[in-house]
């Protein structure tokens, strides 16, 4: 990737923690439209049509995880997860038998 490296890696990182600190924002009511813009960041971070998209799994836990929050350092085993969100974390990494 060489040059490219920073703008074809950093950049839709860049667009997907601007869509989190959006959507967080928009919770506060002086800033309840910011979550507006959503959609448009989304589609600049998002592959394109040709490349393997997010699932509805994959789109469930970015949820939850905004409106959990967006907790950065804490375990799974400190957060209160709802059993979908378990149940998609099993699957993805294989742990069913760790959880409860």
């Amino acid at each position: 990737m060489g040059r490219l490296h920073p703008l074809l890696v950093h950049l839709p990182i860049g667009m997907i923690v601007l869509l989190a600190m959006l959507e967080l924002a928009a919770r506060i009511p002086r800033f309840k439209n910011a979550g507006a813009s959503a959609g448009f960041i989304l589609a600049f971070a998002m592959p394109p049509a040709s490349q393997p998209q997010p699932t509805a799994d994959d789109l469930a836990l970015l949820r939850w995880w905004i409106d959990a929050g967006a907790p950065e350092i804490k375990t799974v085993a400190e957060l209160k997860l709802p059993e979908n969100i378990l149940k998609i974390i099993a699957a993805r990494f294989d742990i069913s038998a760790a959880l409860p």
